[in-house]
């Protein structure tokens, strides 16, 4: 039963007005667009870089090692000329967008008691500033991998997801659309965008428990995110399903799960993504305190949860196993930010 107008749960679950980045957080993405252009225009592409924009010259359904989204966007800027500049233009975009996302994720989700103008755009000045002081995020704005793709497609699910807890959202079928999209896309960037769907699925049935299958737009969206696979399956089942094969080894790892690579490599994670970030997600990670609509926040907290915990979790499986690549967790870093 849709709240009556005018009622408190009502007034929960609708859409913040939309308002534009405070001066504060402008000046930060503006201050990371300039780093990463400056990087972009005095540094020679990396071999990854070089790989993807061979992508771009060979356009196909899928890849080896991911799926085909990389490569398609590459291939319009190897068409325009292919020069290291254009080649670093999709990654420089991903940032920026990432940057407005979570700041747009942190003023939208009711993740702390205060929620004035004030301290709401000083929120949003510390979403853009972590990202900035990560460093192997600001590296991912400048040289192009499948991860720098979900980068920010992380706020974009978690502001579509959270949309969806308003009943009368979930019962329109084209509140449904800009999550399915998202979450397409991201399945199309990388395998790991299957992290993104774990997490929306994990919030939906919280919010929406068994009657989530209730929904028409559920059902279409879990459609859509199948049409989105096929090219992917069918470039595998084309050629011998080497791409799954290559991905599953991953998982697998080298040998038995040991304590010292999975130590070493949570050191590097909280190396590369700056003792900031590291220092924020544990603070974060204590039971908030304030006054006012606990119920609120504590959904919002479950949902930030569900995106970045399951990608970090399996992580520390696969690194303890001798095989992981610290740009991997970054869909995860990114989902943290807002908490």
């Amino acid at each position: 039963m849709r709240p009556p107008a005018g009622s408190l749960d009502g007034l929960a679950t609708r859409p913040a007005r939309q308002e534009g980045l405070p001066a504060a957080a402008r000046s930060l993405v503006a201050a990371g667009v300039l780093l990463h252009l400056l990087l972009a225009a005095s540094v020679g592409l990396s071999p990854d870089e070089a790989h993807y924009a061979l992508y771009g010259l060979h356009p196909d359904w899928s890849y080896y090692d991911h799926p085909p989204l990389v490569g398609w966007l590459q291939w319009v800027f190897v068409r325009a000329g292919g020069s290291d500049l254009a080649m670093r233009v999709v990654p420089m975009l991903c940032w920026a967008a990432s940057a407005v996302g979570v700041a747009r994720a942190t003023a939208v989700l009711p993740l702390a008691a205060d929620a004035g103008p004030g301290a709401r755009a000083r929120r949003q000045a510390w979403a853009v500033g972590l990202l900035l002081a990560a460093p192997l995020l600001d590296l991912l704005g400048v040289a192009l991998v499948p991860d720098s793709l979900l980068m920010p497609l992380v706020p974009l699910a978690m502001l579509a997801t959270w949309r969806l807890r308003d009943p009368a959202q979930a019962a329109r079928g084209a509140s449904w659309t800009g999550l399915a999209l998202v979450l397409a896309l991201a399945l199309l960037a990388k395998y790991t965008g299957a992290f993104l769907c774990a997490g929306a699925l994990l919030a939906l049935l919280r919010f929406h428990g068994r009657r989530l299958w209730r929904f028409a737009g559920f059902r279409w969206s879990c459609a859509l995110l199948a049409v989105a696979l096929l090219p992917v399956l069918c470039w595998n089942q084309s050629h011998h399903w080497a791409s799954i094969a290559y991905q599953a080894g991953h998982a697998a790892g080298r040998g038995d799960w040991r304590v010292v690579p999975a130590l070493r490599a949570v050191v590097l994670q909280a190396m590369l993504y700056g003792p900031l970030l590291a220092g924020a997600a544990f603070l974060a990670a204590r039971r908030p305190r304030g006054t006012g609509r606990p119920d609120e926040r504590s959904a919002a907290r479950a949902l930030v949860l569900g995106f970045a915990l399951p990608v970090l979790a399996v992580f520390l499986v696969i690194c303890g196993r001798g095989s992981s690549l610290p740009h991997w967790t970054a869909c995860g870093w990114t989902a943290l930010v807002p908490l």
